[in-house]
C-alpha cells in the first residue's frame, strides 16, 4: 500500500523545524502541501511583509508537488515536498 508524506521543513532565524503529514493519496497530500504554502505565504510574519522588491531576493520554486522559498538577504526558508512510500505491515 502506498502512502503520501508532505515534508515540512522551515528554517526561522537559523532554527530549523521538521514535520511529516502522512496522506493516505496524492490528491490529499497536494491539499495538505497547498495550504500549507497558503498559511505560511499569508500568515507568517517573515513572508507576508515582503514587498515586491523583496521578492527579487527571494529564490522560489512553486510547483504542485513542491514549494520552496529561501529569501536570500536574510535567515529565513521554507521547504514542502511530497514523498511517495509504501506502508510496511
Amino acid at each position: 500500500m502506498k502512502i503520501y508524506l508532505v515534508k515540512l521543513e522551515s528554517n526561522v532565524d537559523g532554527d530549523v523545524m521538521f514535520n511529516a503529514v502522512p496522506c493516505a493519496t496524492i490528491e490529499k497530500a497536494r491539499e495538505i502541501l497547498a495550504g500549507e504554502k497558503e498559511t505560511i505565504l499569508n500568515e507568517s510574519n517573515h513572508w507576508s511583509n515582503l514587498t515586491e522588491d523583496d521578492w527579487k531576493y527571494v529564490d522560489k520554486t512553486d510547483e504542485e508537488d513542491h514549494f520552496y522559498v529561501n529569501d536570500m538577504t536574510d535567515d529565513f526558508w521554507e521547504d514542502y515536498y511530497i514523498v511517495e512510500k509504501d506502508l510496511e505491515e
